[in-house]
This record gives structure tokens, sequence and C-alpha cells, in this order.
């Protein structure tokens, strides 16, 4: 059973120009609130996921104080900030120390 889900969170947002300056890609607003907000809304929903997992990179600390130690309905939520962008797989390998084994 699964109770952990892991979202990355840590994109540059190239492709999105000026919007990711000074906002993380997963904070821009989509109908009125920060996409990252409909995702956890979703994964939430599931009664088995427990724990969410955040792997942020650009402009980590904003996403920190939006949602670490936050709860999406009965979800914890934290938040692993890589040191330096390292990609997806080294995110992911940042990670492991989080990671719940299955």
């Amino acid at each position: 059973m699964l109770t952990q889900a892991v979202i990355l969170v840590g994109g540059l947002g190239t492709r999105l120009g000026e919007r990711t300056r000074d906002v993380p890609k997963p904070l821009l607003e989509v109908g009125g609130k920060p996409f990252l907000d409909h995702l956890l809304d979703e994964v939430s929903r599931y009664p088995t996921i427990q724990n969410i997992l955040l792997l942020a990179g650009h402009r980590a600390e904003q996403v920190v104080e939006r949602y670490d130690g936050k709860y999406r309905r009965r979800a914890a939520i934290s938040v692993v900030c890589e040191p330096t962008q390292m990609g997806t797989g080294g995110a992911i390998k940042h990670a492991a120390a989080w990671l719940e084994p299955q």
C-alpha cells in the first residue's frame, strides 16, 4: 500500500520566461491558486497517502515557507531542498533519506 507521494518542484521554468524569475514554477497561479495546490489537493484525496514529500530546487525557500510542516487533509507535507540544481535523478538521490521503503 502506498503511503507516500513525492512531487518534484525544483525546475527553473525557463520556458515560462520572466514569470519564474521571482516565483518558482509550481507557485504560479492557475485558476486563482498556485498550481502546486491543485496537485496537493488531488494527491491528498487518496486515503492511504499519509506523507507528501516536495523536492524543491529553484526558489525553494518560497516552497518551504508555504508548505513545509503543513497538512493537506490527513497527509503531512515535508519539503526537501536541493543544495544545488541536480536534475530529476539528483533530486531523488538527495532525498533518499526521506523516502519510505516499499
